[in-house]
């Protein structure tokens, strides 16, 4: 697999393991959502079997049998007998509501039978009432004492039974409910440490794939740096780094064939200076010969001629030592012009060194000023140079130096503002962290609230007052909450500025490092020009050979150099790249996170109006649990909402600062 494969896969894993716990939560809500109707249902069941007790227990404290059993009339009987017909009626439209909704056979059992018997009930205040007035109050009284008495009795009984088993169903719905909530943070705790624990354990083999290879390929290079091109990477995997290992090979594989073909060429150099002294050394033997033969033969013929002539031994004596005299001054006259021409050409080769010497001695001026450059010595001046050549060298190495110092001291601010920025999304992550921590436990504090309303009705008063600090409490942590997301918005957007100054910033080193590398093939020219007239001159051109064979290592070196220095910049761009887009996800979920807040304030809104209307009316007492209940919901989500908002936060704050770090540490080598 590649790195960008390896990258992606643990992408994936990232997108799968928020998938699940996505899923999770969501079927935990549907079912916590399903329990909370369920409770809610129940404490409507108790309240309408409430309100038909109220209604019961008015009917029978109103009923017109205790007039006729103190009186002899029924003054009032019609008014009273018609209040207690009303009560009955409204009884029996309440329990047909309640037999409706009532699930359990059971129950529903119960409530027909008390139905039935406030039923009953009702015909015999009808037949009590037709008695009255009729004047039977006799019949009346036994209507009451023999019948109503014991009606009363069972329906109190069975209100009681349907009471205790509706409170007991509605008790057990709200602790199945507050179970689901506790099952849901559990489940989601546990898939979130384990997703954590697999992440981690992917991007440990990751890292530890890249980097391995890496730390080989960088002693590599310092040993190839040091002249040790013996060391190679064992690397053979279809991927960058391999790429990189091939190419670094392929460079080892350059720069021995290249130092093979400079001995070579060193050789033959030498095998043709070797050839021109043998050649010189002949041709100067064979004058010597002509001269030699030349000579005898004028001797011989001297000898010929006084043998034959004896008679003008004398004169031809004279002439003989004449010629031998002329002869004697043309071949010092020669000697005196070959010495005059030898000495000539001296003079030119002792000019032609001291003009070496002079350039060599700027090269080595300027090879050590590359030198304190390599270094990241940006602090130096160009020394002056008289050759034409060596001054067109150090003009351009002082626009590099100018460049490369003014790109420094851009990078070094834009480093420090990059780590000035990572550290205010920090700030602003752990701000918001802590706001969405705090919105859990204010959560929590009315989850116990709505627990208490739901208990008992007794207390709905003080638990509606707790509801509504907690509520006010919501809402200034909400608007704090919406404050610290502007804020993170801004900051983020300032760090995407700023990274994007960063990759500019880079670009322009890029560009300073074609400089450098134009500038050391340059320079790897030269040196090889150098070589080449070094070794027309002679053994007076050796030492000049020597810098030169300097100068073009040290050209090589820089070129190495200035590589090194590219990948670094592909590396930081490709991090600002990635800086950008994780910023672009960051300000993405601020957005997000405010929406969030913006609900969370709608519903703390809608649940103040919802406590106002408990304090007002204590009969709705379940209906305001259900809405307490829901906005609990909510508050959870949005709270879980904006703590992975703070953690995603915190990790492109992290990862920015290791960056700029980074960043920092690589300028920090240059003085400027």
């Amino acid at each position: 697999m590649t790195i960008k494969q390896k990258l992606w896969a643990m992408a994936g894993l990232a997108g799968a393991i928020f998938v699940v716990m996505s899923v999770l939560a969501v079927q935990q809500m549907q079912h916590a959502e399903a329990k909370a109707e369920e409770a809610h249902d129940r404490a409507q069941e108790a309240d309408l079997l409430s309100k038909a007790n109220a209604k019961w227990d008015a009917s029978t404290r109103d009923t017109p049998y205790g007039q006729v059993l103190a009186d002899s009339g029924a003054e009032g009987e019609q008014a009273a007998y018609e209040g207690v017909v009303e009560d009955l009626d409204t009884a029996l439209g309440i329990l047909g509501e309640l037999a409706e909704r009532v699930d359990h056979p059971a129950e529903r059992e119960i409530v027909a039978t008390l139905t039935g018997t406030v039923e009953d009930f009702s015909a015999s205040v009808e037949r009590q009432h037709s008695a009255i007035v009729e004047g039977d109050l006799d019949q009346a009284r036994r209507e009451v004492l023999n019948t109503q008495r014991e009606m009363i009795s069972a329906a109190g009984d069975q209100f009681d039974a349907v009471i205790a088993d509706i409170g007991g169903d509605s008790e057990t719905a709200q602790e199945e409910f507050r179970s689901s909530i506790d099952s849901a943070q559990r489940l989601l705790i546990v898939v979130a440490v384990v997703g954590l624990l697999l992440l981690l354990a992917l991007a440990f083999v990751i890292i530890r794939s890249i980097t391995r290879p890496l730390d080989q390929i960088v002693g590599s290079l310092k040993a190839i740096a040091t002249g040790d091109r013996t060391q190679r990477v064992d690397y053979d995997r279809q991927d960058e780094i391999g790429s990189i290992v091939s190419a670094l090979d392929t460079v080892v594989d350059f720069l021995d064939k290249a130092d093979a073909d400079a001995a070579e060429a060193e050789r033959a150099r030498i095998a043709r200076e070797e050839a021109d002294r043998q050649a010189a050394q002949a041709e100067a033997e064979r004058e010597r010969q002509r001269q030699e033969d030349e000579r005898r033969a004028a001797d011989e013929q001297a000898a010929k001629l006084t043998a034959a002539l004896d008679e003008q031994a004398e004169k031809l004596q004279r002439a003989a030592a004449e010629q031998a005299e002329a002869q004697r001054r043309t071949m010092e006259a020669e000697r005196l012009r070959e010495q005059e021409a030898a000495q000539a050409e001296a003079e030119r080769a002792a000019a032609e060194a001291a003009e070496a010497a002079e350039s060599a001695r700027q090269v080595a001026e300027l090879l050590d000023y590359v030198k304190k450059i390599v270094d990241g010595d940006l602090t130096q001046t160009v020394p002056s140079c008289t050759d034409p050549n060596v001054s067109q060298m150090a003009e351009g190495l002082r626009s590099l130096t100018q460049a490369l110092r003014e790109s420094m001291a851009a990078i070094g601010d834009t480093a420090a503002q990059v780590a000035g920025a990572s550290e205010d999304l920090t700030t602003v992550s752990a701000t918001l962290g802590t706001g969405a921590d705090h919105t859990s436990d204010l959560a929590g504090n009315v989850s116990s609230a709505s627990e208490e309303v739901s208990a008992s009705v007794a207390t709905v008063a003080s638990a509606a007052e707790e509801m509504s600090v907690s509520i006010r409490e919501i809402a200034k942590n909400a608007t704090e909450a919406s404050r610290v997301a502007s804020e993170a918005v801004v900051v983020a957007d300032r760090a995407r500025s700023t990274v994007h100054d960063l990759g500019d910033a880079s670009s322009e080193i890029g560009a300073v490092i074609k400089t450098i590398t134009s500038i050391a093939q340059q320079t790897n020219l030269l040196a090889l020009n150098a070589t080449i007239e070094a070794a027309r001159a002679g053994d007076a051109g050796k030492g000049f050979a020597v810098v030169a064979n300097e100068v073009k290592d040290l050209a090589q070196e820089t070129a190495k150099a200035t590589e090194e220095i590219r990948e670094r910049i592909d590396a930081i761009q490709q991090g600002t790249t990635g800086a950008v887009g994780a910023i672009g996800e960051i300000s993405e979920v601020i957005v997000q996170i405010n929406e969030i807040q913006t609900s969370i304030a709608g519903a703390v809104e809608q649940q103040t109006a919802t406590t106002n209307e408990i304090a007002r009316s204590v009969t709705e007492t379940a209906t305001v649990s259900h809405t307490i209940a829901a906005d609990i919901a909510q508050v959870a989500h949005a709270a879980g909402e904006t703590q992975k908002g703070a953690t995603t936060t915190a990790e492109a704050a992290a990862s920015m600062a290791s960056s700029a770090s980074q960043l920092e540490k690589l300028v920090g080598a240059f003085r400027y």
